[in-house]
């Protein structure tokens, strides 16, 4: 057991933790925090997901993170000095496409608008021109007097019947889903999705590789129980994975500076966070 792992340890007795609760208050599996205490780094997913990890346990048994990072530190060095700016070219060039694509999107959406508003105006302006030459040819040449038309007792014009036109009208607008941060508490933040019933969650690698873990929320009373939907690693460049889920979603991201996460369509802004970041999702219809 190594030095570090015996100070976590010691610092987790005396406050009474159990793994089992450890695991439930971090959100690191069991075997990661027995790693841990054993000084076993190599049974966990890589260097980035070991300090993160030591530093999650540190502050859930009172510990000051700062300097347990720092005798980790002393021992094992970072190796991911330098290749930052390895992972800020294919960055910018994905931002470059994606403003080229969207002017591009806009300019046609634009062009579309004016074409369907000119499409309108002349559609009932001919619909107008129409109805003028009928009343023109089928109208009567007797002179005009200040005789009311005799009525039916059903109230239509005597001799003739009434004919209802019908007037397209533009179909309304699909409303689109929002996404609002509802609170924030210690390293967690929750968010609520307006306008959907279900949630849709993509995420997609813009940087080096993020570990991630997605569980399904089910209601338990005044709580929610875990259902682990995946856990693993982002490594492809650009690909994105999605799933779908009926309930309350929980996710748990290792690098948030390294993903674009999309809910519904909408985009959940992480920023340039190197922390774990925790998240968790509802819709206002769930």
């Amino acid at each position: 057991m190594s030095e570090l792992g015996q100070l976590l340890k010691k610092a987790r007795l005396e406050q009474g933790i159990t793994l089992e609760q450890l695991q439930e208050t971090t959100k690191i599996r069991k075997r990661y925090l027995e790693a841990i205490e054993e000084g076993d780094y190599k049974s966990l997913p890589g260097n980035f997901y070991v300090r993160a990890f030591i530093k999650s346990y540190a502050e859930a048994v009172g510990l000051d993170p700062s300097e347990v990072l720092s005798m980790y530190r002393n021992v094992f060095p970072d190796p991911n000095v330098g290749t930052v700016t390895e992972s800020l070219s294919p960055k910018r060039t994905i931002t470059k496409r994606s403003d080229k694509w969207s002017r591009f999107a806009t300019g046609v959406m634009l062009a579309s608008f004016f074409l369907l508003i000119v499409g309108l105006i002349y559609y009932f302006a001919y619909r107008n021109h129409d109805g003028v030459n009928q009343s023109v040819n089928g109208g009567s040449s007797a002179p005009l007097t200040d005789k009311v038309a005799t009525q039916n007792p059903n109230g239509s014009p005597a001799g003739g019947t009434l004919e209802a036109k019908t007037v397209a009208t533009p179909s309304p607008t699909p409303v689109q889903p929002e996404l609002k941060l509802v609170k924030s508490e210690g390293n967690m933040d929750y968010y609520q999705l307006t306008n959907a019933a279900t949630l849709s969650v993509e995420m997609t690698l813009t940087g080096t590789d993020c570990w991630f873990q997605i569980d399904k929320l089910t209601p338990n009373g005044n709580s929610f129980d875990h259902d682990m939907i995946e856990q693993g690693n982002l490594a492809k460049l650009g690909s994105p994975r999605k799933w779908e889920s009926d309930q309350p979603v929980f996710m748990n991201i290792g690098l948030p500076k390294a993903i674009e996460l999309k809910v519904n369509g909408v985009v959940l802004p992480l920023g340039e966070i190197s922390n774990p970041k925790r998240l968790q999702i509802q819709a206002a219809g769930l």
